[in-house]
């Protein structure tokens, strides 16, 4: 596919995660999250908010074998885009609202370790994101409030700060 026709696909993807949410079939997810109990200072409809976010991050069945790496140009996108292996032990700075996509190798870094790792609460699972798949990398995350927190899956550690009165962290981070 060429660059530019990749560009349309992904503006697409943005239009499309403006819409509400799809979630994956209960077919293939098992509850495993529970809602914490309401958070202090925090208004009801955040709260509200962040039991959606919570309740759509779904439990996969395993893939019979690993994801199917994107061709060359398109795997170039998704690096130049994403949070990858390489911005391991830094921090990522972003907004409320402000959407982002982790691409770690799926083979070493589960999908599961990771959704099992993000933050409760500062960032969500956006399902409409995950356009190789809902089991395959990259994966797309919103920030849901500010705060910060820590992804740690293994030997990868990232730190997120959700604050609007900082300048953004461009991607690729490293």
């Amino acid at each position: 596919m060429k660059r530019a026709g990749f560009l349309l696909y992904i503006l697409a993807i943005a239009l499309t995660a403006c819409s509400p949410s799809r979630f994956v079939s209960n077919a293939t997810m098992e509850p495993t999250i529970t809602i914490p109990p309401a958070i202090s200072g925090t208004s009801g409809s955040e709260q509200t908010q962040e039991m959606q976010t919570l309740q759509a991050i779904p439990t996969f069945t395993p893939l019979p074998g690993p994801c199917v790496t994107p061709e060359p140009g398109i795997l170039s996108d998704f690096i130049n885009n994403s949070i990858t292996i390489e911005d391991n032990g830094k921090t990522f700075v972003t907004h409320l609202t402000s959407r982002f996509w982790i691409y770690l190798d799926d083979r070493v870094y589960p999908l599961r370790d990771l959704l099992n790792a993000i933050p409760v609460g500062l960032i969500g699972y956006v399902s409409n994101g995950s356009i190789r798949g809902p089991q395959c990398y990259p994966i797309f995350f919103e920030a849901v409030r500010e705060g910060t927190g820590l992804i740690k899956i293994k030997d990868f550690q990232l730190s997120i700060i959700v604050d609007n009165n900082l300048p953004m962290s461009q991607l690729p981070l490293h």
